[in-house]
């Protein structure tokens, strides 16, 4: 009888270590499913953060003069509907917007990365505003729809976009990025540019432009005024050429094409009455058609 008792003693014993060895299994599981859950709570949320974009809309009083200084951002400067910025980013406080004497100025901080911002200025007339001025490190520049006076420009990386523009006096700075010029009419312009292409299409111009490394075309346009092309490393081309004067120059070994005929070095052709094209190529061919 006693014997009997031992062995049911051991059962229950072991019973309990069994049922212990168990809950202990479960608890550990369930902590490390709870643990996975909040570590992924934490990514995603990281994740969300990292990523969300938030948009701040600033409707503003008359400004006649726009002033940039920004280290990165896309800005798009438009007629609109009213006086009004809107931006488009991760980071929008570090954007700074004001209105002083009738001159909008915004900037950001350097300090803080904004590599996704996006600046939309608009205005209610084409001619609200007279001058717009100002520098951008990196981003892309978009005119659209204006008649300035003035519009004086540098930019370190990135595009520069002209559309429906009509302006007295331009200067474009460009240390990387391209020039597109659409249905425009820029009076007196300037533009310098290390390494990218300027594209002028269906516009009226009269231009100083210089190009290290890249190449120029232009199409359906018209030149206003005495303008030079001088261009580094790069190749000239113009189709539906207007009726003006030309003097073309590219060092020995690159091409002239003028009008489906080969020149060598050097060619002018003088027209009474109208403005002079001169464009200089130090290593690229012209063609001129």
């Amino acid at each position: 009888m006693k014997r009997f008792y031992q062995i049911i003693g051991i059962i229950v014993v072991v019973s309990l270590g069994l049922l212990l060895i168990v809950k202990f299994n479960n608890s550990k599981q369930n902590m490390q499913e709870m643990h996975h859950e909040i570590t992924n709570s934490s990514f995603f949320s990281d994740h969300e953060h990292k990523h969300s974009v938030s948009s701040k809309t600033s409707n503003l009083k008359k400004f006649s003069k726009i002033k940039i200084k920004v280290n990165e951002a896309d800005i798009n400067i438009a007629k609109g509907d009213q006086f009004q910025v809107k931006v488009i980013g991760r980071n929008i406080k570090a954007v700074k917007i004001g209105v002083a004497n009738q001159e909008l100025t915004i900037a950001d901080d350097s300090q803080i990365s904004n590599d996704d911002c996006k600046l939309l200025i608009t205005v209610p007339a084409k001619n609200a505003v007279n001058k717009i001025s100002g520098s951008v490190n990196e981003g892309d520049v978009s005119l659209n729809d204006l008649s300035i006076a003035d519009i004086d420009l540098q930019m370190d990386d990135g595009d520069l976009s002209i559309n429906n523009i009509e302006a007295l006096k331009t200067s474009f700075t460009l240390d990387e990025g391209d020039i597109k010029i659409t249905n425009s009419a820029l009076k007196a312009d300037t533009s310098n540019c290390k390494d990218g292409d300027l594209t002028i299409f269906a516009s009226q111009f009269k231009t100083s432009v210089s190009l290290t490394d890249g190449d120029v075309s232009i199409s359906n346009s018209k030149i206003l005024d005495n303008s030079s092309f001088n261009l580094n490393d790069g190749n000239f081309q113009m189709s539906e050429a207007p009726m003006i004067s030309y003097l073309l120059s590219t060092n020995s070994g690159n091409e002239i094409n003028f009008r489906h005929n080969n020149y060598s070095g050097h060619f002018s052709k003088v027209r009474q009455h109208s403005p002079l094209l001169k464009v200089t190529c130090d290593n690229g061919d012209i063609n001129i058609n």
